[in-house]
């Protein structure tokens, strides 16, 4: 089989090629192909495989096992502002973390704000 590429295309795989990804214009090619392939293996698989007992609009969170728990929107709402808050009194101003910032590579350079 032959293969003709517009300009387009050999700009796209010689790219890649200049990347250090790949050696060849081929190795480039058969990457394309795998995976088109998974993506096509992954279209495969039936709706049914997937947990469907979390509707796709349930608000929760995640625990250190990473056990999906249901929260209601009232109590997502809630951690969020809860959060937003403690940032509010922990945060540290936009100023000085912007003066610490500017003066990174100067021979005035600032102590990292805590």
């Amino acid at each position: 089989m032959q293969i003709v590429l517009s300009p387009e295309l050999e700009q796209l795989v010689q790219r890649q090629i200049n990347r250090g990804n790949y050696q060849t214009a081929i190795e480039v090619l058969l990457a394309g192909v795998r995976l088109l392939e998974a993506q096509n293996q992954q279209a495969a698989i039936p709706a049914s495989a997937f947990d469907s007992s979390i509707p796709d609009e349930t608000f929760g969170e995640l625990d250190e096992h990473l056990n999906f728990s249901p929260l209601t929107e009232a109590e997502m709402i809630q951690q969020s502002l809860d959060v937003l808050a403690n940032y509010q009194q922990d945060g540290i101003p936009h100023e000085q973390v912007e003066a610490w910032v500017n003066s990174l590579g100067t021979d005035y350079r600032q102590p990292c704000p805590k």
